[in-house]
């Protein structure tokens, strides 16, 4: 990737690995690190395929009609998985697709601390 200077909320496309690690496949995500100009960088899965019923406790649906939601980068509705994380190199990140809103970022935090624990 190019010199971009990235940010802890900006959403990214990778190549993500199965959790089997059998295979990996380009996915948006976001990043969660609080320095991702560091040669490591730790981001968090973004599906656009929601799962049946409920949504778990670290799980967070941005619907396409948010009002935040263009400036995102994605296609359409989608799921940001919390606990879903992985540590890359930031030389493996495509390039940069958008960015969510502080008031997301709020939201991803809260499920990010369920998924952790915290």
């Amino acid at each position: 990737m190019p010199q971009t200077r990235l940010k802890r909320g900006d959403i990214v496309l990778v190549p993500f690995p199965f959790t089997d690690l059998t295979a990996k496949k380009l996915r948006p995500a976001i990043i969660i690190s609080s320095n991702p100009q560091e040669l490591d960088v730790v981001i968090t899965f973004i599906s656009s395929i929601a799962p049946p019923g409920e949504l778990s406790a670290t799980d967070f649906l941005l619907t396409a009609d948010h009002p935040d939601f263009t400036k995102t980068g994605l296609k359409k509705a989608s799921v940001f998985k919390l606990k879903k994380l992985l540590t890359i190199e930031r030389t493996r990140i495509i390039r940069r697709l958008g960015e969510v809103s502080p008031a997301i970022q709020k939201k991803l935090d809260g499920r990010l601390k369920n998924g952790l624990g915290l």
